[in-house]
């Protein structure tokens, strides 16, 4: 069967500033996920994976009603779909070397607002310059946009940085090292992800030692025009 891409634009923004305000993505409280905290050389526990019920005691005259959410096997599952390329309608090619990060553009956009403003300004030029000028040429374009995938790229985070990044994104779950945590910190603030910012920041108070400053210290120097990076400066 032939692969297709849905040629469906993203939400307007004002539809998505309404929306915002019932989730209330911008408060401290309001987190797209949790994290988990650790000493930078103890791995991370993992997360029980007993799913979880709820059994409402039932009122007079009322069906007995259970609620039941299993939200680890979710996450694990969402944590797959950057790896199956033919399901993922957008591919970032990072570095200098632009090495493909494959994604979803809907969880992306919703995940972040800045993604949904990246996306939907790559989306809106790729549309403009696909404009046929006849009728032949349409159908030309028609027949190519079926196998088409937006592209966008960046060259200035490193493709581990970043692709891990985008697995948080899609499965709410990121591993915190010292080799990409200053990436990290400086992708949270860039992306506007206030939870993996303080999950960061909190990892690197950790970092007390001095093999570990001199770690973060290189690895800092990459991301100087950061301002996550100006803001690690400051605790090193």
């Amino acid at each position: 069967m032939d692969r297709s891409e849905s040629r469906l634009c993203l939400l307007d923004n004002d539809l998505l500033e309404s929306t915002s305000n019932i989730f209330n993505r911008d408060s401290e409280d309001a987190r797209s996920s949790g994290y988990e905290s650790c000493d930078s050389l103890t791995p991370p526990p993992s997360p029980p994976s007993t799913p979880s019920s709820k059994v409402r005691t039932p009122s007079a005259g009322k069906k007995e009603v259970m609620m039941y959410s299993n939200m680890t096997d979710l996450s694990e599952c969402l944590q797959y779909i950057t790896g199956m390329q033919d399901l993922c309608d957008v591919t970032f090619l990072v570095g200098n070397r632009q090495l493909p990060v494959h994604g979803v553009k809907a969880i992306l956009a919703t995940r972040s607002r800045v993604f949904y403003q990246m996306i939907l300004q790559h989306q809106r030029k790729v549309t403009e310059s696909e404009k046929p000028k006849s009728r032949l040429r349409m159908r030309a374009k028609s027949s190519v946009n079926l196998n088409s995938k937006l592209q966008i790229p960046v060259p200035d985070y490193d493709h581990e940085v970043f692709s891990n990044l985008v697995n948080f994104l899609h499965s709410g779950r990121v591993r915190v090292q010292l080799g990409t945590v200053t990436g990290l910190f400086c992708a949270a603030i860039e992306f506007g992800l206030k939870d993996l910012q303080k999950a960061c920041w909190d990892f690197l108070k950790r970092c007390g030692g001095e093999d570990q400053k001199r770690a973060l210290m290189t690895s800092t120097q990459n991301y100087l025009k950061k301002k996550g990076a100006q803001k690690i400066l400051t605790l090193l």
